[in-house]
């Protein structure tokens, strides 16, 4: 009889164990979820805001001149045909 009522406790204990378990892990995996969606909306909006620059430099004089006549490696430019 004693040694059943303590299997019966230990069940008892390792199934609460489980269930415990269970709960938390769903709680962290929730949390990982919560913290993954943030970083991806913090890095779609950098990325964002980056996105405009191409259009901005390609409107700029001094690019487009650099562009048309790059320089050589010891910074002289380059002599157009």
């Amino acid at each position: 009889m004693l040694i059943a009522l303590g299997l019966g406790l230990a069940l008892t204990v390792w199934q609460a164990n489980r269930i415990a378990l269970r709960h938390y892990l769903s709680v962290d995996a929730a949390r990982a979820e919560t913290a993954m969606r943030l970083t991806i909306n913090a890095l779609e909006g950098d990325l964002a805001r980056y996105e405009v620059v191409p259009q901005l430099l390609a409107d700029l004089d001094a690019i487009r001149l650099l562009a048309a006549t790059p320089t050589t490696t010891n910074g002289a430019r380059r002599s157009t045909p």
